[in-house]
């Protein structure tokens, strides 16, 4: 930067979305979670709470990386120095240097850093300008993205292949988001996120018969849903039920079938429903506990269901 403070290739990354960031402190903090974002170290060491459930570790930190910016290459004279921050790793001044068989950036990096030495002969004047180096850090910028893009098409076709191969499966998901008429879940045993709707078209609640039962291989629910409201800035669906109002919370736990319908003209598409709400586990104790929360008036009351297997066995 020195050598050629306008045209030197840097690589920056900028602070976190603010709209993002705020979003993910409003998840933790309805869990009673403070997430320090003010710096990268601040951050790092917010995640390196002991939380006692690892599934949950995995999704915040997976919710923390869709938040961040993306680093991106550029020429060092179309930014302010203040600009030139890696917030990821806390450094001031950052570049590629030590993969140019593989970066073409790298390969810019080493002629730069050899001419600063005197190792190779100063380019003319005209050589190599600002804007012809920004232009490069733009293409090499989109390759890159364009390359995470194949990345993750790649691994949604390796989920749907690999759920196709297997059949229909249950397993156990976090709720990681309530929008509209779905909530989206997080799969901790595949590394899987997807959508889960609850309604139909006409709106009305798709709700399975034992879906809010202990264990729906044990005994038929005696709980039945009337209405749902959805309660977008709480994160949460309340259920209007025949023994009060429950509510299903962020990171709370639920069973779900995966199944994939095949499609002519897109990838297969991998269909969530739901089975119920909390963990479907074998018998292993006398008591489990379900996920639900009673709602009683305007409170949420952290009383838990709990329902003795025994009694209905």
């Amino acid at each position: 930067y020195q050598h050629c403070p306008s045209n030197a290739l840097l690589r920056r990354h900028p602070y976190p979305r603010r709209d993002a960031f705020d979003e993910l402190l409003k998840i933790t903090a309805s869990q009673n979670i403070r997430i320090q974002v003010g710096s990268n170290k601040q951050l790092a060491q917010s995640l390196k709470q002991s939380f006692e459930d690892e599934y949950f570790t995995k999704l915040l930190k997976s919710l923390v990386t869709v938040a961040m910016s993306e680093d991106e290459y550029f020429a060092s004279g179309s930014y302010d120095v203040s600009d030139f921050y890696h917030y990821g790793l806390a450094t001031p001044f950052y570049t590629h240097f030590t993969s140019p068989i593989r970066r073409y950036a790298d390969v810019v990096v080493h002629r730069q850093l050899l001419r600063s030495v005197g190792e190779l002969p100063p380019l003319k004047p005209d050589a190599l300008i600002n804007i012809d180096l920004s232009q490069i850090a733009q293409h090499i910028n989109k390759r890159t993205h364009d390359a995470k893009a194949v990345q993750r098409s790649s691994k949604d076709l390796f989920h749907a292949l690999f759920f196709q191969e297997k059949g229909e499966l249950v397993s156990h998901g976090i709720v990681f988001k309530v929008k509209g008429s779905s909530i989206s879940i997080f799969l901790p045993e595949f590394g899987f996120k997807g959508a889960l709707h609850f309604t139909e078209k006409g709106g009305e609640l798709m709700l399975p018969e034992n879906a809010l039962s202990l264990d729906p291989g044990l005994y038929q629910s005696n709980i039945k849903v009337q209405t749902y409201e959805l309660d977008e800035t709480n994160q949460q669906i309340i259920l209007y039920s025949n023994i009060g109002p429950l509510s299903i919370s962020l990171f709370d736990y639920i069973t779900v079938k995966i199944s994939v319908q095949e499609s002519r003209a897109h990838l297969p598409n991998i269909r969530l429903e739901l089975v119920h709400f909390g963990i479907n586990k074998k018998k292993q104790t006398q008591k489990q506990t379900s996920t639900l929360q009673v709602r009683t008036s305007n409170k949420s009351i952290s009383k838990t269901l709990k329902t003795e297997e025994e009694e209905h066995e």
